[in-house]
């Protein structure tokens, strides 16, 4: 009973305790379920941690990470990866590489990722490939590796890209080096064993073709005729057949070989293909397989003699390193031609000096003059067969007597005091001397120069005269100083004018027909500058510019103003004289075609009269009957269409035509007679061609007068349209033009008609002779007193200019002398 009330007392104290227990396991629960919480918490914030540092660690690595799924598509594509390829992670995520990189195919990559999928290994590769989005040509090493998920499987894979461009490009630097060192060490062991210039080329070529990679070497040598002669090659066969290489600033030596030579430097092509410079040669290039040039100038005695050149099939094959070894190794070259150059030198100079004793005695015997050689005693030593021959006297009767002993008339002309202090070492001059030998004997001249005879030491041994017998030249020069006299009558006598003019072009010299001409004395004339007396002070300074270029001038006219003021013109002659380099005058013939330049004035003023009269019976004439006939035949037309008559539509045809005749007969009128007879009439014929040549030629021409140039007289207006339209169609023919400026200005004193265009320009040599149309346009200038100046504008384009003087007056009528100002 006990026991029960034991048992009860527990349940009961059980009872009572249990709520607390419950309380108690209730608070260890939440404190588990506080701490799982704060453990998965901690396990949020390690995982952001872990995948913004995975994140960080992608974003920065200096290596291109791709992450790829199963299917290839992109999952992850990090910074270095935009650089390299130029494409942003927007436009690669979610996409197949070959989707974004079709380029890629070619080097398998596709092939590359599958592997590693199918396989689980990690798998490298590495490819050269051109990225065109950044312009960039790269080598990559391509490392990829499996990716798995906590079961093991293969869920994607991740590559890790590489840019090692640049310990390729140095890599190939190194083999490029070690390329150009060993054509540097054959071409330098050939130099050592190969002392045959021709064997010597012929290695040199080899070895560079062997040794270095290049598809063709040769040398060429500059022949006398400026050409580039191949003397040796290797390599590819048939290149050279023909090869046309020049040393002069023309195409054909604008090449690297060429412009080598020229420069004396080092030249290089880097691509054939593309370089002006090389059209010449580029189809035989493209034929061969030839696109990179180095040509390297060889050297003999310190002078360009030929170039060392060689080719390669790529572009850009060499750097600066690369061909400086390469310029070593024409340095080389170069010197190894000078040695063998100076020991040929050397060997014909040791062959000459034994030749020389031989060739000394046969100098002296066939002689065209006298050798006399004396000791110190002046007793002979040599006396040669001229001697004998000029003298009469034998070498036996000669040799080792003194002068005295056998010509005793040399001692009248002082020829032992001479002798004497040519041995004291003092300088004897030349002279002549006229002989009267006491012997039987004719009278001669003789001109004898002597010299100190020196030993090593530089003593005096002894002496050598050199004689000659000049008779024959002095006769010569009495009759020259007879035909100068002659020359000089002449000159003072001739019936055209004649003038000597110095190089600044003062007035030395002229003959009396000159100075009659123009009414001035001597005193008035002579002395003074030649362009005083011109109308054109430019055409004298002209004249004497083409002088000074030692050109000969021939029928180049000039206006020259008279002493009472009228004008002469003159068909000037003219040369330079010279004399052993020396200049002496200019000597100009001066013909007087007054009456002739008015006589082709009348002429080409009774053409354009004739012209106007054409003109005008054209327009008055038929043009006026083909107007007629055209209403006509129109009115007949309406007529006709209004029945719906089928004739109408021919009789439209004929209407049509009529009209065409009309237009193209008042066509001819305007060219027939251009400027119209007012004072506006050249600017408005000057406007109208314009106009026409826009509308031909559909290029821009624009004609410009700021202010308006009245011009009363017809024939100066006519002459300068005339000069236009040849100016306008020349550079419409020859200068290619955009743009075409005609402008009219004027001055107080002077009319200035210009004709400027944007072409081409004139040719950097004219031809020997021009076109009519330039003669003509010259011509027109002078008819009406004024200067014609074509010349190349600085900017492009060629300008012509017109100036003449505003009173109009042609050369039809003589100008007066203007009164000059005093000072």
């Amino acid at each position: 009973m006990a026991s029960k009330k034991k048992t009860a007392a527990g349940d009961a104290q059980k009872r009572a305790d249990e709520p607390q227990v419950r309380r108690s396991e209730l608070g260890r629960q939440k404190d588990e379920l506080r701490r799982i919480e704060l453990e998965l918490e901690q396990a949020r914030s390690a995982w952001h941690e872990a995948k913004e540092l995975n994140r960080q660690i992608i974003a920065g690595a200096r290596e291109g990470i791709v992450v790829r799924g199963r299917d290839l598509r992109v999952l992850a594509w990090n910074p270095h990866m935009e650089e390299l390829t130029g494409k942003s992670a927007a436009e690669v995520i979610g996409k197949h590489p070959l989707k974004v990189f079709p380029y890629l195919k070619a080097v398998g990559i596709v092939d590359h990722l599958q592997r590693v999928l199918a396989e689980g290994t990690r798998q490298l590769m590495e490819f050269h490939f051109y990225v065109p989005q950044t312009g960039r040509a790269c080598w990559v090493s391509y490392t990829t590796s499996p990716l798995r998920n906590a079961q093991g499987e293969i869920t994607g894979c991740i590559s890790n890209i590489a840019d090692f461009t640049e310990r390729k490009q140095v890599e190939e630097r190194i083999a490029r080096l070690s390329r150009a060192q060993a054509i540097l060490s054959g071409i330098d062991h050939a130099i050592i064993h190969i002392p045959d210039r021709q064997k010597l080329l012929d290695e040199v070529c080899r070895v560079t073709v062997e040794k270095g990679g290049f598809k063709l070497a040769w040398v060429g040598m500059v022949a006398p005729d400026g050409l580039v002669q191949p003397v040796a090659q290797a390599g590819v066969t048939g290149y050279l057949d023909g090869i046309r290489v020049m040393t002069e600033d023309v195409p054909e030596g604008r090449g690297p070989a060429g412009t080598a030579i020229r420069e004396n430097r080092a030249t290089v092509t880097e691509d054939a293909y593309s370089d002006a410079r090389m059209m010449p040669w580029r189809d035989r290039l493209r034929q061969f397989g030839l696109r990179y040039v180095a040509s390297f100038p060889i050297r003999i005695g310190g002078k360009v003699a030929g170039t060392f050149q060689i080719y390669a099939p790529q572009p850009h094959f060499f750097d600066e390193n690369e061909l400086g070894l390469l310029s070593r190794v024409s340095d080389d070259i170069s010197f190894a031609l000078t040695a063998i150059a100076e020991l040929t030198a050397r060997n014909q100079v040791e062959e000459a000096l034994h030749a020389a004793t031989r060739l000394n005695q046969q100098i002296i015997t066939e002689a065209r003059e006298g050798i006399v050689v004396r000791d110190r005693d002046l007793r002979c030593l040599v006396w040669n067969p001229y001697m004998e021959n000029l003298s009469g006297k034998t070498k036996e009767e000669v040799l080792g007597t003194r002068p005295l002993e056998v010509f005793p008339f040399l001692q009248a002309d002082g020829v032992m005091e001479r002798l004497e202090r040519l041995l004291a070492g003092e300088p004897c001059a030349d002279v002549e001397l006229h002989l009267h030998p006491l012997e039987k004997g004719r009278p001669h001249w003789i001109s004898d120069r002597s010299s100190a005879l020196r030993n090593a030491k530089g003593e005096i041994t002894g002496c050598l005269n050199i004689v000659r017998d000049i008779t024959e030249r002095k006769q010569a020069e009495e009759s020259l100083r007879r035909s100068e006299r002659n020359l000089a009558s002449f000159f003072d006598q001739a019936p055209i004018g004649l003038v000597w003019l110095s190089a600044g072009g003062a007035i030395l010299r002229a003959n009396q027909a000159q100075l009659d001409l123009l009414g001035y004395p001597a005193q008035d004339y002579l002395g003074h500058a030649l362009t005083e007396f011109c109308v054109e002070p430019s055409e004298g300074r002209e004249l004497l510019e083409r002088l000074a270029a030692q050109k000969t001038v021939q029928n180049f006219r000039m206006a020259c103003r008279c002493k009472d003021g009228t004008i002469r013109h003159k068909l000037v002659d003219a040369v330079s004289f010279w004399s052993e380099g020396e200049f002496l005058y200019y000597s100009v013939f001066l013909r007087d075609i007054t009456e002739r330049v008015k006589l082709e004035g009348e002429i080409l003023e009774a053409g354009e009269r004739e012209s106007r009269r054409i003109a005008q019976d054209l327009h008055d004439g038929p043009g006026q009957l083909l107007a007629g006939t055209a209403h006509l035949a129109t009115t007949l037309h309406k007529d006709l269409a209004a029945k719906s008559r089928p004739e109408a539509r021919q009789l439209k045809r004929i209407s049509k035509l009529l009209y065409e005749a009309i237009a193209q007969a008042r066509s001819l009128a305007r060219g027939l007679q251009p400027v119209e007879p007012e004072s506006s009439g050249l600017m408005v014929a000057l406007d109208s061609l314009a106009r026409r040549t826009k509308s031909l030629f559909q290029i821009t021409c624009r004609f410009t007068c700021k202010r308006p140039v009245w011009i009363a007289d017809n024939t100066v207006a006519t002459h300068l349209y005339r000069i236009a339209q040849e100016a306008v169609s020349n550079a419409v023919k020859h200068g290619k033009p955009g743009h075409i400026e005609i402008s009219l200005t004027r001055t107080p004193e002077r009319i200035a008609l210009s004709v400027r265009d944007n072409g081409a320009g004139l040719p950097a040599r004219r031809r020997k002779n021009s076109g009519i149309g330039l003669r003509i346009m010259r011509y027109r200038a002078g008819m009406i007193s004024g200067r014609l100046t074509i010349e190349n504008q600085a900017g492009g384009g060629a300008s012509v200019v017109c100036t003449a003087p505003l009173s109009g007056q042609s050369a039809l009528k003589p100008l007066r002398e203007v009164p000059r100002k005093k000072g």
